[in-house]
This record gives structure tokens, sequence and C-alpha cells, in this order.
């Protein structure tokens, strides 16, 4: 056994996330439980549209390494696919950062009765 049937327990989780999450409504019972989702409904499905969004690649994972064949070439696959996916997580929360960072400027540069929020 290499690791086969948990990548499939995985993916069986992810495309349950994936299909789901989008169309879920606010509930009590099913989803993500942060304070910031129960604001609004606009809030509860955006968050949750991003999360089925970021599982994505997780899925396509499991599918590349389910398919492949022996150990070795599995946890070669896994550490590259990981450790490629931290420089695009970094990536993006820089550009996070430059975007939120130039709004909070226009903010302070905007005259206050144009109603920039």
């Amino acid at each position: 056994m290499d690791g086969t049937l948990q990548l499939s327990i995985n993916l069986i989780l992810y495309l349950i996330v994936i299909i789901f999450f989008p169309l879920s409504k606010r509930n009590k019972y099913f989803g993500l439980r942060f304070k910031k989702c129960f604001l609004s409904e606009k809030l509860w499905h955006k968050i949750h549209l991003r999360a089925s969004i970021v599982t994505i690649p997780f899925a396509l994972l499991d599918l590349v390494l389910i398919s492949c064949r022996g150990y070795i070439n599995k946890e070669i696959l896994g550490y590259n696919y990981f450790s490629i996916s931290n420089y695009i997580m970094e990536f993006s929360c820089k550009i996070y950062k430059y975007k939120r960072a130039n709004l909070n400027l226009k903010r302070k540069l905007a005259p206050a009765n144009l109603g920039i929020k």
C-alpha cells in the first residue's frame, strides 16, 4: 500500500468542498466557522467560493499522485508540488498586501466629499 487509499479519501473530501461550498447558504451545520463569515450572506458566499477555488489544486495533485506508480515517485512529486505551492502562496500574499496598501493610500489622499470607501 503506497498511500492510494488515503489519497482517494482526500480526493473525495476535496470534491465535496469544491462542489458544495459554493452552493451552501449560511447555516450552523455546514461550512467554515469564522466570525467574518456570519456578518452577511454575501461574505459567507464569497469566503466559501474562494475556499473551493483554493482546494482545486490539491484535488488535482491527488489525481496525479493516485495515477502515479511507486512510493518514491509519489514522494518526489508531492514534495515538488508543496514547495512550489509555498512560493505561490507567498507571492499571492505579497500581491494582496500591495493592493491593500494602495487602497489605504487612496483613502488617505481622497477628499472627504467624494465618498471613497
